[in-house]
């Protein structure tokens, strides 16, 4: 017998078949297509990248060694405290040790690697420290009228040539740049230029632009390898935080199973917060101490390099200022009531303590002797910000407000 092939045409069934796996297979390459594609002309930097040089916000200095930037006094001020508090071993002012997100422009520094998705219209950073994600949007959009502020603010990009030129507005009021408690305002604008060196190395030129903060622009240059065999993981702050802030706002060190030691270190906060709170009431009490016995020099000294007095009299500021005010308004207004003829009585102080800063309410009673006989002449009460100042408490703020 001879066997013969047959053929015939492929049914309706088979037809369907066919055409079911091509649409499928279309299907799947143009979302493949759709998930890889970047701004027409773009370069592509998907893929995760990690950070090179030191950890201080400037790379070029290096680690153990302190970013020194151009700061307002007011800013300095406040960064002299903290390191001031370095100094005795006291770590304070980074908010990223009770798990809150590091922030833009901080969170360039990519303390752990980072990884770039791009899609048409926006080009967005993944970044494993804290799982932040940041949005660049590079569809033309402006920054939004009423803007929300938050910890990455608001990104806006276009792309000259290869380069990606970046604006970001919108963080929080108080920004802090590095672990070392570099406060910056809310005022600040971040420019940036991220620029492709080679296929594996991507620079990202980061200016800020601070009035309120910075005497002027400051520029630094960020650099990231491709590392192609690393992957992002979860990191999730409150599971292991070792580095808790303490009641003081010092950031303290847990080691694991070393319970005697976060013991100490809670007891030692305890301890750190009531020294604060005599430090301020004594400050309190010096004030009017200080009036009663005409010593101006020492009054000015219990405020701060940007201190300021607020008053029916008027506004001083800077202890040269508020000295020289205190002198003329007892010279002048008081000129009837010689030196140890009045007294102040301060009293119902209520005292709150955030790390470096501090607020106080309290009431006085400024009484002049008639004969042997105190008369009460003048009540209010003051309404205070506290500052920590070269490892001391000082006025920051101190308005004499009428009672109510």
């Amino acid at each position: 017998m001879k066997w013969q092939l047959q053929t015939r045409a492929p049914g309706p069934a088979l037809h369907r078949v066919v055409m079911t796996l091509l649409l499928l297979a279309t299907g799947a390459t143009g979302r493949a297509a759709a998930l890889s594609a970047t701004d027409p002309g773009a370069p592509n930097w998907n893929g995760v990248w990690e950070r090179t040089g030191s950890i201080n916000w400037d790379p070029r200095i290096p680690d153990g060694q302190l970013d020194r930037p151009k700061l307002t006094p007011r800013f300095q001020s406040r960064y002299d405290t903290v390191l001031a508090a370095r100094a005795t071993g006291r770590t304070i002012g980074d908010p990223t040790a009770a798990c809150l997100p590091p922030g833009m422009p901080r969170i360039m520094n990519m303390v752990y690697p980072m990884e770039i998705f791009q899609r048409p219209g926006q080009v967005a950073i993944f970044a494993e420290w804290q799982s932040q994600v940041r949005r660049i949007f590079t569809d033309g959009r402006g920054h939004p009228d009423d803007l929300d502020r938050s910890f990455n603010g608001h990104s806006i990009g276009h792309w000259e040539h290869r380069d990606l030129v970046v604006d970001t507005v919108g963080m929080r009021e108080e920004v802090v740049l590095t672990q070392t408690g570099i406060a910056l305002s809310g005022q600040l604008r971040v420019t940036e230029r991220f620029h492709e060196v080679d296929a594996n190395t991507l620079t990202d030129t980061i200016t800020l632009i601070d009035p309120e903060a910075l005497t002027e622009p400051w520029t630094i240059v960020k650099t990231f390898r491709r590392a192609p065999k690393t992957e992002i993981l979860e990191y999730v702050c409150e599971e292991n935080n070792r580095n808790p802030v303490l009641p003081d706002g010092s950031v303290g060190v847990m080691l694991p199973g070393v319970a005697a030691d976060a013991a100490a270190a809670a007891t030692q906060a305890r301890l750190h917060a009531i020294e604060d709170r005599q430090a301020i009431e004594r400050l309190l009490v010096d004030y009017g101490r200080t009036l009663d016995d005409r010593d101006f020099a020492a009054y000015a000294g219990l405020f701060a390099r940007d201190g300021e007095w607020k008053g029916a009299l008027g506004s001083y500021h800077g202890p040269a200022a508020i000295q020289a005010a205190m002198e003329k308004i007892f010279t002048e207004a008081a000129a009837d009531i010689p030196k140890g003829r009045n007294f102040h009585v301060m009293s119902n102080f209520r005292i709150d303590i955030q790390g470096d800063r501090a607020t106080a309410h309290s009431t006085f009673i400024f009484y002049k002797l008639k004969g042997s006989t105190p008369e009460p002449a003048v009540a209010g009460r003051y309404e205070d910000e506290f500052i920590r100042e070269n490892g001391a408490w000082r006025f920051f703020r101190r308005a004499a407000l009428p009672p109510g």
